[in-house]
């Protein structure tokens, strides 16, 4: 081999040394790197009990098993806030059902169906974020109305089949599995299994080799006795409706537009009369809730035609507003004050009933993209209705038969009487609260109009977040805006007012072209079009009354200093609106309206 040859070779090998270096490796987004995260896996068994299924004329299962996965400090309401699942998963019904299909779908011809069908089914759920703590809910969708694209059919309805991983499905107030997606750190720095079934105390991480969580049961056997409370909404007329502003004067039939001043205030410490109290909260604004009522054999019924192309059909005496006492301390003993008084009139002396009535600030598409927090204002059902929240006042009247055993004061152990009405007066206190971080509670700054007696109306457990620090409260004028009405049932159906039903779906809203559409549009086929429906277009106007004058603002003497925010949750709290402080880099144009507290912009 010559010289030339040999210092060839001698470059080559250099070369080659050279090229086996290890290469650049990017860190994971969760490690502030830009590549992206690997993701996990749930599997398990769900297995159903309850009525056998309907099945097409061909010999298949209607419906789908909807599985529904959130953070678990954070699921949908009432138990959280979430207003979306984190991830979502299906199993059709024909592999639920499985070799258990034909049999049950051919007794349904010779009336000879067993009244409880038990079967299970395996399943693989991929794509789940590591690094977090989840809960898993899900439901059998018995008629197949279930739709995650349109508002108004994505909840469970009469006669699907609820439930979820749980620790013990008979227990009365179940646990829902705490399942861990990645690696957990244990307290003495070990690494366990990864399996997602355990409880110690510790970070969860991502593992840079997925996650795979196995041996999960998803059980079903709760079936929905009630539709969702479909209403409208209009002023007790055994109430002398108020003078409203000429803002709204409800010009359109139909058309129903109540306002709130601004400036409205919370009883005086001097009124202690409890009828007075919530007389002086009702009057100004009766709100009546009434379920929304149609004819199905009708089809020049305009409510008919509505939802007939939204896809919604139901018996208009099985949707129900579920009057009962919240347990919201979750210890099992209801009708206590003040551990389960209402959020702002629990100090008055008021209870927290379901349903839950929650108004929330409409945005706009530009506020909710810069992540303004959401305002919201905490209404309950009228307690007059009730006899233990205020001393003297006459129990319930009949309205519908308890399907629940009756619960006596202080007990623990069973369940609340639930009364079914169709309808329900509401009041809605003149409080509104900053939700500055959207998956927590603990995140809450109340607003409270001037000169309001904070210590009197709002209670101390509802100004304390569970580190036991005292909340950060505002005193001014309530924020202008236009409010939409959510309310909840305890199984967890809701309806929210103003809907797709009421503004129409495609088209510019308060544009005079609004309509809805049939909901296969929304899925991509075309459908006809139909007049929205008024009643399902009601909000909540905050107005300013004398808007020369400025924002009112400022506490009492007696607060004149809010109380620190709990130093603690200060970091948790206020990453999610840092960017809209004033003195932000760029400041936010426009400003943010109420402006995010001091606390979050040092």
């Amino acid at each position: 081999m010559g010289k030339r040859t040999s210092a060839i070779l001698l470059l080559l090998a250099a070369s080659a040394l050279a090229t086996c270096t290890d290469p650049n490796v990017d860190t994971f987004e969760s490690q502030g790197g830009a590549g992206p995260d690997p993701l996990g896996l749930i599997s398990g068994t769900v297995v159903y009990s309850g009525p056998p299924p309907a099945c097409t004329d061909d010999g298949h299962v209607v419906g789908n098993v909807v599985l529904l996965l959130f953070d678990y400090d954070n699921p949908s309401p009432p138990d959280g806030l979430a207003t979306s699942a984190r991830s979502a998963h299906s199993i059709p019904g024909d592999v639920l059902f499985g070799s258990a299909r034909a049999s049950l779908c051919a007794c349904r011809e010779t009336d000879t169906c067993p009244a409880v069908a038990t079967v299970s089914a395996p399943f693989d759920w991929p794509g789940i974020a590591q690094g977090r703590e989840y809960q898993v809910r899900a439901f059998f969708d018995t008629d197949g109305d279930f739709s995650p694209f349109f508002g108004v059919r994505n909840l469970p309805t009469r006669g699907d089949v609820a439930g979820g991983a749980v620790e013990d499905a008979r227990a009365i107030a179940p646990r829902f599995v705490r399942v861990a997606v990645g690696t957990r750190e244990t307290p003495d720095g070990r690494d366990n299994d990864g399996d997602g079934m355990v409880d110690e105390e510790g970070e969860v991480h991502v593992n840079r080799f997925g996650a795979h969580v196995s041996g999960l049961t998803v059980t079903l056997g709760l079936q929905q006795p009630y539709e969702r409370p479909y209403y409208t909404i209009g002023y007790d007329p055994e109430v002398t409706a108020p003078t409203q502003p000429e803002l709204c004067d409800n010009p359109s039939p139909g058309e129903f537009r109540p306002c709130l001043s601004a400036q409205a205030k919370l009883p005086p410490p001097s009124l202690t009369d409890p009828v007075m109290r919530v007389g002086f909260l009702y009057n100004p604004l009766p709100l009546l809730f009434s379920i929304l009522q149609y004819d199905a054999d009708d089809p020049a019924d305009p409510v008919t035609a509505v939802l007939n192309r939204a896809g919604i059909s139901y018996d208009p005496s099985a949707a129900r507003f579920l009057l009962a006492y919240e347990d919201v301390d979750r210890d099992l003993v209801y009708n206590e004050l003040p551990d389960d008084g209402h959020a702002i009139l629990g100090s008055a002396g008021v209870q927290s009933f379901f349903p839950r009535v929650v108004l929330a600030r409409r945005q706009t598409v530009a506020q909710t993209q810069r992540g303004e927090p959401r305002i919201l204002m905490i209404g309950t059902v009228n307690p007059l209705l009730y006899l233990d929240p205020i001393d003297g006042i006459a129990a319930p009247p009949a309205a519908g038969q308890p399907h629940t055993v009756a619960c006596p004061p202080g007990a623990a152990g069973c369940r609340m009487t639930v009364n079914p009405v169709q309808q329900m007066p509401v009041v809605v206190p003149p409080v509104a609260v900053q939700l500055l971080n959207p998956t927590s509670l603990s995140c809450v700054v109340p607003i409270l109009g001037p000169e309001t007696d904070r210590e009197r109306f709002i209670p101390r457990d509802a100004m304390t977040n569970p580190a036991g620090a005292t909340r950060y409260v505002v005193c001014r004028e309530l924020p202008l805006g236009d409010y939409a009405f959510n309310i909840v049932n305890q199984t967890g159906q809701a309806w929210t007012v103003p809907n797709d039903l009421g503004r129409g779906i495609g088209a510019e809203e308060g544009s005079p072209e609004d309509l809805v559409l049939n909901p296969r549009s929304v899925l991509g086929a075309g459908g006809e079009r139909v007049a929205p429906l008024e009643s399902q277009a009601t909000v909540l106007t905050v107005y300013d009354p004398d808007p020369e004058d400025g924002v009112a603002d400022g506490c009492p003497a007696e607060a004149a200093n809010p109380v620190p925010f709990n130093e603690s949750l200060i970091d948790f709290c206020c990453a999610p609106v840092r960017h809209l402080c004033a003195n932000a880099t760029p400041p936010p144009d426009p400003p943010v309206d109420p402006p995010i507290p001091d606390f979050c912009c040092p």
